[in-house]
């Protein structure tokens, strides 16, 4: 996919969702990121329905965890021979970030609108050269390897942690690192380290982050092959 949502996407998404912008700023770089007018409306919406967590857009809020992950990527040193890729992606605010910095990012996620989302954030803030991907963590369609992979709160649901550990065997390269950052509350990352540490030599650390009066504790992984 290219980086630019078309006029027509745009009109559709400001009409689904409405769409704000919000500036968020990482080692001195600030970005415009595009995100939901009124998530909270969206949130009632969903728990309107029968099955509420049935695609629920998870993707529609700036986690906490992105911005973390986000600086962490920003000491990195881009080189053009190093690609990034960024899973579950939702807005992209890591992924944007990385490419800000001057990396070569591919965006993915499974959920169509969300790119959509990061491309516009793309747009507005001139970052011309990320990719965008729809990506099936069940069945990935991934040509290359990557020195990079990335991915912020993508450890929540049980039934895709063997499938996102296979993707990450496939996809990174030889000598390539995997950084990951979660709340510290969330139980599923145990199960998923559990499998990564057979393969993976596995540094751990945590972050404070404070926002609003409130504390948020980041977990911080760095995985590199045996």
């Amino acid at each position: 996919m290219n980086g630019l949502a078309t006029k027509d996407k745009i009109r559709e998404l400001e009409e689904r969702f409405g769409i704000e912008t919000t500036p968020v700023t990482v080692r001195g770089k600030t970005l415009q990121i595009a995100q939901v007018r009124d998530i909270k409306r969206l949130v009632e919406k969903q728990f309107s329905q029968d099955d509420p967590l049935a695609g629920f857009p998870f993707w529609a809020r700036v986690w906490e965890a992105s911005i973390i992950l986000a600086d962490e990527l920003a000491p990195l040193e881009p080189d053009d021979g190093k690609e990034m890729l960024e899973l579950g992606a939702g807005i992209g605010l890591s992924g944007l970030f990385a490419a800000a910095f001057g990396h070569k990012v591919t965006i993915t996620d499974y959920d169509q609108d969300a790119l959509c989302f990061a491309m516009l954030s793309a747009g507005s803030n001139g970052l011309d050269k990320v990719r965008f991907q729809t990506l099936d963590w069940c069945a990935p369609a991934l040509y290359k390897k990557y020195h990079y992979i990335i991915g912020s709160e993508v450890l929540f649901n049980e039934k895709l942690l063997l499938p996102l550990h296979e993707l990450i065997q496939n996809a990174l390269a030889p000598d390539g690192i995997v950084f990951l950052a979660h709340d510290k509350s969330r139980m599923s990352p145990c199960r998923f380290f559990e499998l990564a540490q057979k393969d993976f030599k596995i540094e751990c650390r945590a972050r404070v982050m404070r926002a609003d009066d409130e504390e948020f504790h980041i977990v911080l992984h760095r995985l590199t092959r045996k």
